[in-house]
């Protein structure tokens, strides 16, 4: 307020005439925004006004994010360029507030502002240390629109300012009508108003054979819309509203709307819950509840995390995080930033929905709502805990539990099979944080990490040193020596019993939790602590041993593992310490050693020759740039991979460097064309999305521009097509945080490999590569006789593949999905053919008037039954 005041009164105390400076806003184009420069003129769109006094305005532009702002008519000239017309000409004396067009960009002229040669349908820079270096991407598309209102006041000029800085790009790649902007209720061409970082999905719901996109925002609506923009019937749907304060004038007048729902972060689930070949949606949202719905929109699942476990007060002026010098430990919340993930737990045939909270706990529930025996879990080291309330389970550390702040869950757990049981076991980090010199040393041996190892020691010593010098009464003195550079810690990660708390012997399977070093902690607050990023699950064989599953996980900045069943890294152990993924290998980069960073891996066989660990990463000196002040001119960041089968090297030519940190997102790997192998597509937090082959080179036409910074995870697979055409190829969908959804087209046919398509691999959230989620498309294209039916067989994934069997069935009454099941078994089904041939069923003579296939894959999963109908003779 202060401040205010003496902008506007020469003196408070005193007050003269206020001089109030004019307004100025642009309202188009927006942040963010894409103009296809196919059109010959940019209208800017804004307001302007000056309270009770007379002003002039002027619109200016010029090229890039970071322009001179000189005019281009300055004795030292810059980069801005007057416009000199409409309604902000430079000249014209206005008094009315005006809403409307301020000026008209001619597109031609703005072109020319650019240097010769720029490609506006083109891809963005490739990173490299000469012009990036940890810096954003130099925007090579972008222009910067101003607006400057000027008013004269008590013989002053005042002036009003606002900036918006665009792209003047339309990527040849793009889908016609993209990109679309997450809004209110609707997906549109317009400015979004909901974000993007729920990772979006690709699933048939409606059984046309053709992928429908599903996304979500952060205002609580989730979607699902056709290749053409159309919703589908009953969609979207939104989450239950969050306890808004209605009453204050903000709502009552309706310039804040109360049309909004519990924000989505985590990424939708699609799978087929009930077996019945209907795929349900279900998510999560940050007031702690978990949704599912029909194909049709309807909800029939909704339950929530127990609010005793948040860290509310249950009583009047009783704050049950509180507790003397453990409060910070405490920071338990009411809500859900992980994914929902469906997996059957218990071996019935059903899945169970299974989630991670804010509150320290993972919660599983049968279909039907009720919560699945042995859960929710509380999940924290025993070996730190001192005492647990009974009714709010915060917790109570030890003394000398060397705890740093923590409290939440922010990571999706992966759920798989470890120890051969035949149930799937869930696997999740935490924000746990235990200082290393508290936690049995730091968990890294020097095999694949001698460099960090050799920090950890100087950070050792110089703590010595200082203990030293204050134990031989230095003072002052030894208060003034320099801190270690780094604070390293461990975190953990969970493998918890499918039947939780019911388990004899407890929760957790023997040997966990494991320990994953920290280079620095308390980074961030709860997304920057512990394990933030996904643990993913594959079939790996260290140092050529058995294969067989294992667990690949990372710290928010520390480093890699793969972890065996029993909580062991799998290559083995030395000095008493697991020994990590390597860290000092690197491909011509200056920045290094490596440190795995604030972002989600994956497991992919990029080359056929056996799985890779994937992850975003940085340089040392871009992790201190993270952590210390000013800037550090060789950091970089980077898309690192490693050979997980041999002793967890590095793949050649790898890291490569990107333009910005991969901040909460994580790559997906899928085949798109014009390289052997599979390729890595990664977003950034620097407005591109980079795919590199499995030899680590950027593909031709990479990066594309997303224009802002990319949280969720890329989807890779076909949108709207049927994938037995010719046609039909994949797409790379991508959301940024500010709402906006693009999609690239791609070379690569539709049923070309996918080895981590999406967020967590697979449309189920599982984190486990052997993992399928989709399920077989519905025959189609149906014919009959009197004694056979014809049809064109679906395929294993959708219209990919061969499905692995059929079945058929017959009733005297029509037969759906839902009572599939109870219809009279046929004998003969044919065997499956690959999807799109023709196939013919001889019909028995047991058969009624209906008879219903539908085609079952190896793992399975049913898809949605065709049904003909013999007609009333039968």
């Amino acid at each position: 307020m202060a401040n205010t005041l003496k902008a506007i009164l020469s003196d408070p105390q005193s007050p003269a005439t206020s001089k109030i400076p004019p307004e100025a806003e642009i309202t188009s184009p927006q942040w963010y925004e894409q103009v296809d420069p196919a059109y010959p003129a940019i209208d800017v769109q804004g307001d302007t006004y000056a309270r009770g006094h007379d002003y002039t305005c002027e619109v200016l532009v010029a090229p890039g994010q970071y322009p001179n702002n000189a005019r281009t008519t300055d004795t030292d000239p810059g980069d801005f360029k007057p416009l000199g017309n409409g309604w902000c000409d430079g000249s014209t004396t206005h008094s009315d507030y005006h809403s409307g067009s301020l000026g008209t960009i001619t597109t031609s002229h703005l072109e020319s502002q650019f240097p010769p040669g720029t490609n506006f349908n083109g891809p963005e820079p490739q990173a490299s240390p000469a012009n990036d270096n940890g810096r954003p991407n130099a925007a090579p598309h972008a222009f910067t629109v101003e607006v400057i209102v000027h008013t004269m006041q008590g013989g002053q000029d005042l002036t009003g300012q606002d900036r918006r800085a665009a792209y003047l790009e339309r990527d040849s790649k793009m889908l016609a009508g993209f990109p679309k902007s997450i809004t209110r209720g609707a997906i549109t061409t317009g400015t979004p108003t909901g974000d993007g970082e729920s990772s979006p999905v690709l699933a048939d719901l409606n059984g046309d054979n053709r992928n429908e996109l599903i996304v979500a925002g952060s205002d609580g609506f989730v979607h699902a819309i056709e290749r053409d923009g159309s919703e589908l019937p009953g969609w979207p749907v939104k989450t239950d509203s969050p306890a808004l304060h209605t009453g204050e004038r903000a709502f009552k007048s309706g310039e804040v709307t109360t049309d909004v729902g519990g924000a989505v972060l985590g990424s939708v689930a699609v799978a087929d819950t009930n077996g019945d070949g209907v795929p349900e949606v279900f998510a999560d949202d940050m007031e702690g509840h978990v949704y599912g719905w029909d194909p049709t929109g309807h909800k029939f699942f909704d339950q929530e995390s127990n609010p005793a476990y948040s860290g509310r007060p249950l009583q009047p002026f009783v704050e049950p995080r509180y507790q003397p010098g453990q409060s910070t430990f405490h920071r338990t919340q009411h809500g859900f930033i992980a994914s929902p993930v469906l997996a059957d737990l218990n071996g019935d045939g059903k899945m169970e929905v299974i989630a991670a909270g804010m509150d320290r706990h993972v919660y599983a529930w049968h279909r039907d709502g009720t919560p699945v025996s042995g859960f929710p879990v509380l999940v924290v080291d025993p070996t730190k805990v001192q005492s647990i309330d009974p009714t709010t389970h915060q917790v109570t550390f030890k003394p000398d539990a060397g705890s740093l702040q923590q409290g939440a869950i922010v990571d999706t757990p992966a759920v798989g099979d470890l120890n051969g049981d035949g149930k799937p076991e869930i696997v999740v980090g935490t924000n746990e944080e235990y200082a290393a010199d508290s936690d049995g040393g730091w968990n890294a041996a020097p095999a694949n990490s001698a460099s960090f190892n050799l920090l950890d020691q100087i950070d050792h010593g110089i703590q010595d040193f200082k203990d030293q010098c204050a134990a031989m009464g230095g003072g002052s003195v030894c208060n003034n020596l320099p801190d270690a550079p780094l604070n390293p810690a461990n975190t953990r990660l969970y493998a918890i019993q499918s039947d939780g708390n019911q388990h004899a012997g407890g929760p957790f399977l023997p040997g966990w939790p494991a320990k994953l070093a920290i280079v620095d902690g308390e980074l961030l607050p709860i997304v920057g602590e512990g394990v933030t990023g996904y643990p993913v699950i594959g079939d790996v064989s260290c140092n050529g041993g058995t294969d067989g599953p294992k667990v690949g996980a990372l710290a928010n900045n520390g480093l890699a593992y793969v972890f065996s069943p029993n909580g062991r890294s799998c290559y083995g152990r030395a000095r008493g310490a697991d020994i990590p993924l390597q860290t000092d290998g690197y491909a011509g980069q200056p920045d290094h050693p490596l440190v795995p960073a604030v972002g989600l891996p994956a497991f992919a066989n990029l080359d056929g020759t056996g799985l890779s660990f994937v992850a975003p990463a940085a340089g040392l000196g871009r992790a201190l740039d993270v952590a210390f002040p000013d800037y550090q001119p060789t950091g970089q960041d980077f898309v690192a991979a490693w050979s997980v089968n041999g002793g967890g090297q590095l793949r050649p030519n790898f890291p490569q460097a990107v333009n910005d940190l991969q901040f909460l997102t994580g790559p997906s790997v899928a085949d798109l064309g014009g390289a052997p192998g599979q390729e890595i597509v990664e977003g950034t937090a620097s407005m591109d999305l980079n795919a590199f082959s499995a030899a680590g080179n950027e593909l031709p036409g990479w990066p594309r521009l997303t224009t802002d910074w990319t949280v969720a995870n890329p989807t890779i697979g076909s949108f709207g097509t049927l994938d037995t055409a010719d046609s039909s190829h994949k797409v790379v969908i991508s959301e940024t945080r500010s709402g906006y959804i693009n999609a690239y087209r791609t070379s690569a046919q539709a049923c070309t490999p996918s080895a981590w398509p999406r967020f967590h691999h697979d449309n189920a959230n599982s984190g486990d590569y052997e993992r399928d989620a989709i399920q077989p498309g519905t025959p189609y294209g149906a014919g009959h006789t009197r004694t056979t039916i014809t049809f064109k067989a679906p395929g294993d994934d959708l219209l990919c593949g061969k499905a692995k069997r059929y079945q058929v069935v017959t009733s005297g009454k029509p037969i759906n999905p839902s009572n599939f099941k109870s219809a009279k078994a046929l004998p003969s089904a044919p065997a499956p053919k690959a999807a799109g041939s023709t196939q013919t069923y001889t019909i028995p003579s047991a058969a009624k008037r209906y008879v219903s296939i539908r085609a079952v894959d190896d793992q399975g999963n049913v898809g949605r039954p065709l049904t003909v109908d013999l007609g009333p003779t039968r």
